[in-house]
């Protein structure tokens, strides 16, 4: 089985996740990996995915790896609009409130203290990382989410931001301050179901299937997946 993705191969993995790109990468950088985890994204039970422009030995070993891995969803992605969705520092300080910040991470050094009558540990802060991640408290975050990465939408001629959320706990997410909860939306099927009810856990199907077909250039009659999304849904 392959091991995590590494820290580039995720920004890679986000920016292309809800959006139409261009990935062109040098040999050896990790391509196969990404393709691997959008396959492992819309691999849920009764989905259907579908590899193209492949040559028949590429199938195979594509297959092979996918097989070795984790049958199911390992990276849920909760894509959370905000309040204020033309402001980029208003939306530096939302995902501050969302994504995990260990406390190392905004530290100059930690050290352990030995007295001869006391022992204790030696943290210095670093303001300008703290005042770089915009964190209104020291350590802060939702603990189920690994990382959330701005995205800009440049469609409509202004910037507008909103966050990507690579974890789950839709709920909290939902919850944060500064966050629209009511437009909030997650690929986790499971997750949607237990926070907001099988009905929009139905829609869920519905919409992510039709932004797959449609992003590959196929249409299919609404009403054929609505009727998947019955079948799938049917005994929650």
């Amino acid at each position: 089985m392959a091991g995590p993705r590494l820290e580039f191969e995720t920004e890679m993995f986000l920016s292309l996740f809800g959006c139409d790109g261009l990935l062109v990468v040098a040999e050896g950088m990790g391509v196969d990996r990404i393709l691997l985890q959008f396959m492992r994204v819309y691999s849920e039970q009764g989905s259907l995915v579908l590899l193209l422009n492949t040559t028949t030995p590429e199938q195979t070993e594509v297959l092979s790896r996918f097989r070795e891995g984790e049958p199911f969803m390992s990276t849920p992605i909760i894509t959370a609009p905000l309040d204020v969705e033309d402001d980029a520092d208003y939306a530096r300080l939302v995902k501050g409130r969302i994504e995990k910040t260990l406390l190392g991470e905004i530290s100059e050094y930690i050290e352990e203290v030995f007295l001869p009558d006391d022992c204790f540990i030696l943290v210095k802060l670093s303001l300008e990382r703290i005042r770089l991640l915009r964190l209104e408290v020291v350590v802060q975050g939702i603990p189920e989410v690994a990382r959330a990465v701005i995205h800009i939408d440049e469609q409509s001629g202004k910037n507008k931001y909103k966050l990507l959320v690579e974890g789950d706990n839709l709920r909290a997410v939902m919850a944060t301050h500064g966050v629209n909860g009511s437009r909030t939306t997650s690929n986790n099927t499971y997750e949607v179901e237990r926070t907001l009810g099988v009905e929009t856990a139905r829609s869920t199907i519905i919409n992510e299937i039709q932004y797959t077909m449609v992003n590959h250039g196929m249409s299919i009659d609404r009403r054929h997946v609505m009727l998947l999304a019955d079948l799938m849904s049917y005994n929650v």
